[in-house]
């Protein structure tokens, strides 16, 4: 995998979604949901200049349909129950 800019914590997080259908925070739900005014809104002073790095991530390495709308979110997450 590539490197990114992003904090451990929410890279596992990011992780454990994607390959468990785990649900992240606040944060990390909005950038996954493509919701850039809950992810700015959500945002600690350090992950809101990492915005672009965690879209980065999610566009590169994480399949397609996980992610990009909260019904894709929702669709994924009920994969794993």
């Amino acid at each position: 995998m590539n490197n990114y800019d992003l904090t451990v914590q929410c890279k596992q997080a990011l992780d454990l979604y994607i390959k468990k259908g785990i649900h992240p925070g606040g944060f990390l739900t909005a950038v996954i949901c493509n919701d850039l005014m809950s992810a700015v809104g959500n945002a600690d002073d350090f992950n809101i200049k990492l915005i672009p790095e965690y879209v980065k991530y999610l566009y590169n390495e994480a399949p397609g349909n996980c992610w990009g709308s909260p019904e894709a979110m929702q669709s994924w997450m009920e994969k794993f129950r």
